[in-house]
Formats: C-alpha cells, sequence, structure tokens
C-alpha cells in the first residue's frame, strides 16, 4: 500500500523532478535536502503516470529557468577557464624553457578545450545556434522543395561586398 502524500510533497516532488530534468534518484536527494521523502519509483509513477499532466505543467514553467541558471554556470565556468588559460600562459612564458613540448601543449590545450566547451554549453542552454553552416541559395532552395515546399523562382549568388551591412 502506497503513503498517501499531501498536495505540498506531490507539488515539491513534482518541482524537484522537474529541476532535475525528470531523473527520479536526483530529485530523491533535493527533496531529502528540504525535509521531503518520497522514493524515487513514487516520484517516476507520478512523472510518467499519475500526474503526468500536472508534471508536464511544471516542467514547462521550471525547465526554461533551469537551462537559464545552467547556462550562467556555464558562462561562469567559461570565464574561469579563460583566466586558467591566460595564468597558465604567463607561467609557461618563464617555463617554457625547461618544460617539455609535450607538457606545454598538454597544458594549454586542456585549458582551451575546457573554455570551448563551456562556451558552447552556454551557447546551446541560451538557445544560440552552436553550429551555423554555409549554405548558398541554391542549396537551400533544394532542401525546401525536397520538403515538399513550393518554390518559385530562381537564386542568385551576390558577392558579400553587395550584401547589407548587418545591424
Amino acid at each position: 500500500m502506497s503513503k498517501p502524500y499531501g498536495d505540498y510533497e506531490i507539488e515539491r516532488g513534482l518541482l524537484a523532478l522537474a529541476s532535475e530534468n525528470g531523473v527520479a534518484s536526483r530529485a530523491v536527494k533535493l527533496l531529502k535536502g528540504d525535509g521531503v521523502k518520497i522514493p524515487p519509483r513514487t516520484l517516476e509513477k507520478w512523472r510518467t503516470h499519475t500526474h503526468r499532466d500536472r508534471y508536464e505543467r511544471v516542467r514547462a514553467e521550471v525547465l526554461p529557468k533551469v537551462r537559464q541558471e545552467s547556462a550562467q554556470e556555464h558562462r561562469q565556468l567559461e570565464r574561469r577557464q579563460l583566466e586558467l588559460a591566460a595564468k597558465l600562459t604567463e607561467r609557461l612564458k618563464g617555463e617554457v624553457e625547461t618544460m617539455t613540448s609535450k607538457d606545454a601543449i598538454q597544458a594549454l590545450g586542456k585549458a582551451d578545450i575546457g573554455t570551448g566547451i563551456h562556451a558552447e554549453k552556454a551557447q546551446l542552454l541560451d538557445g544560440e545556434a552552436t553550429h551555423r553552416p554555409e549554405r548558398s541559395a541554391t542549396e537551400i532552395i533544394r532542401a525546401l522543395k525536397a520538403r515538399g515546399f513550393d518554390v518559385e523562382g530562381s537564386a542568385v549568388e551576390l558577392p558579400a561586398e553587395a550584401l547589407p551591412e548587418a545591424a
């Protein structure tokens, strides 16, 4: 027999689930910190059956906030990685004569990779494009036609100098 939960526990459980992207085991830990005890199986049942519609409403409300907070955290990590890369670069200037090339390349490369990862993750969470494919007008028209769009006319590729400046 399952334990009856009040509206407060259900709301907190669904909120924790949404905050943890539907992962019940992580939501349980979050709830435990607030003194609320709900087993992961119960949370999973609420998410998929008992309170599915309510969970989706909470999730729709919470998810943009969670993504925004996560993007901010990644931006902070990106800045720290950039600072670390700058400090390592300065340090390596003094040690470059005694360091092996392999060590210098590895230290700087790892810092640069971390910076790139956090920059891209923050862009993704902020809803910015992380991949910007270059396509000609002809390729775009061909792709639209392949998807069933009725595209009339023709495309002319303009040189970059002929395009208006971006605002």
